[in-house]
């Protein structure tokens, strides 16, 4: 039946339908009382491709308590902070004069955080930042490799990039890394998710289970999809030290491997790896 549908309904009118239908779900939601203010319409939601939005954002926030140390009281700034998937679950563990902050280039989902999270979580704060990227924002005024945080030296205790530098090129994500060195307190936690090659995932990567096969070369490591590397990228884990370690990050050992190539121990679907900022003498 579906492939009948597929061939009888242009794709145009399948998204027109599909927009139709999530629109009229997000109204009953809202005049029933059906979806909580921390939970995005269906509308947004369905534009997010991995995993359920709630179960993500509690698996995450339970990662940066007890693999990276956040603190009630911490101030975080969260790169790529999309829909406020991690920033939903931290409303309730973040306390004044903890804060967040969230950078994203989609500029309708900051405006649904805005929206929606802002004005019960004075706290809580995003900005949106008009960043191009060839898969996910190709509108976009600012260059990745270019970009200034908008904050001062040393601001943050805990920065958080979830599933940022799987879509970023080695030069932009150089400069993130030096970017996050800057903003970050001495002695502060990254805690970030790469696609990361090494022996076991690269033999991995081909067999059945794995969900991503990195075989187009790229600086520093292989992007998975012909002519889109911005839609899938995996780095070295020479270089994913390496780079970090020039910025003045050192890593925390151990990398926390992820299944994303059919592993059977794992911690997440990305590999999360966690540095520290070098505390000078």
């Amino acid at each position: 039946m579906r492939q009948l549908v597929r061939k009888l309904i242009p794709v145009a009118c399948r998204v027109w339908l599909r927009r139709v239908y999530w629109d009229v779900q997000d109204y009953c939601e809202r005049k029933l009382g059906l979806r909580d203010y921390l939970t995005p319409p269906q509308s947004l939601i369905d534009r997010i491709t991995q995993g359920d939005y709630k179960a993500v954002g509690r698996e995450f926030a339970k990662h940066f308590i007890e693999l990276g140390g956040l603190q009630p009281h911490h101030k975080v700034l969260d790169v790529g902070s999309g829909l406020g998937r991690m920033a939903a679950p931290l409303t309730s563990y973040l306390k004044p004069p903890g804060e967040y902050w969230g950078l994203e280039i989609t500029k309708d989902f900051v405006a649904w955080c805005k929206e929606s999270i802002s004005p019960r979580h004075v706290h809580f704060q995003f900005l949106h930042c008009d960043i191009y990227n060839a898969s996910y924002n190709p509108l976009g005024k600012e260059q990745a490799s270019s970009f200034i945080f908008p904050f001062e030296n040393e601001t943050f205790d805990f920065i958080i990039l979830s599933s940022v530098f799987t879509h970023l090129l080695a030069p932009d994500m150089k400069n993130y890394l030096s970017q996050i060195s800057r903003v970050l307190k001495p002695g502060g936690t990254a805690f970030i998710t790469y696609f990361i090659l090494n022996e076991e995932s690269v033999r991995l990567q081909t067999g059945a289970t794995s969900k991503f096969h990195f075989k187009y070369p790229t600086e520093g490591g292989m992007y998975a999809f012909e002519g889109k590397p911005e839609a899938a990228i995996a780095f070295s884990e020479s270089n994913v030290r390496t780079w970090a370690l020039e910025a003045g990050l050192e890593l925390v050992e151990p990398i926390h491997y992820g299944n994303w190539c059919g592993r059977d121990r794992f911690v997440s679907v990305q590999d999360i790896v966690i540095y520290r900022k070098v505390q000078s003498d």
